[in-house]
């Protein structure tokens, strides 16, 4: 007699091709992924209302996100768990991390605690590896060029082209004082801070910048 999980599984199986994506890079095998939204649908619609997702964040900062899925089912009254995934994004990395990193990362953990239990339809994949492959994303900068942004534990957390770029980006990463680390953030920026006003081709990159050193109480320094 087949179990709600195996139904669940073959379900999957029978999923077409044509609706799954594609997530490796071009001129690569073809490795197929079935959307998160799909596999929660299938997982809900054998298991109803005794099944939940539960998710929880780990750690939440402007450097990364990180989170736990747990998927369960309810057997007797009782909650078991039967899948279970972790997920990790940084903040600036791709094109969906710098404005939703917590819902990407939120989407990643589901998709793989789902994976976990054989709810994947064809790779074992993050919602990250799909924008990746989508985006066709080229390699990695080379952060010895340019202006970095630097993180907690003094690894670049995003590399700028220009003094413009690095403004922007790093206005926005601490433009608010109640989001945690803003100011480890700018401390570990401040000698690009200094290279990007000594850089900068207009008056408002240079003011704007000069501008965020007083606020962290640096402009007589």
């Amino acid at each position: 007699m087949k179990t709600t999980l195996i139904n669940a599984i073959e379900e999957i199986a029978r999923v077409d091709d044509k609706d799954k994506q594609n997530v490796a890079k071009k001129g690569q095998t073809p490795r197929l992924y079935l959307m998160v939204h799909t596999r929660v649908e299938i997982f809900r619609k054998h298991y109803g209302e005794d099944s939940r997702i539960d998710t929880e964040i780990i750690d939440c900062d402007l450097e990364v996100v990180r989170m736990k899925a747990t998927a369960s089912v309810r057997v007797d009254g009782e909650w078991r768990v039967l899948g279970m995934g972790h997920a990790e994004e940084f903040r600036g990395e791709g094109y969906i991390n710098p404005t939703s990193a917590l819902e990407n990362c939120e989407t990643s953990a589901i998709g793989r605690s789902l994976a976990s239990l054989g709810i994947h339809g064809g790779e074992y994949a993050s919602a990250f590896e799909v924008d990746n492959a989508k985006n066709a994303k080229a390699s990695a900068p080379n952060v010895n060029e340019g202006y970095n942004i630097v993180g907690l534990r003094g690894t670049v957390i995003n590399n700028c082209s220009s003094p413009d770029e690095f403004y922007k980006t790093l206005r926005i990463l601490v433009s608010d004082p109640e989001k945690k680390n803003h100011r480890e953030i700018y401390d570990n920026s401040k000698a690009v801070v200094r290279k990007a006003i000594e850089d900068a081709e207009t008056k408002a990159v240079k003011e704007g910048l000069t501008n965020m050193m007083a606020a962290y109480g640096d402009a007589d320094e």
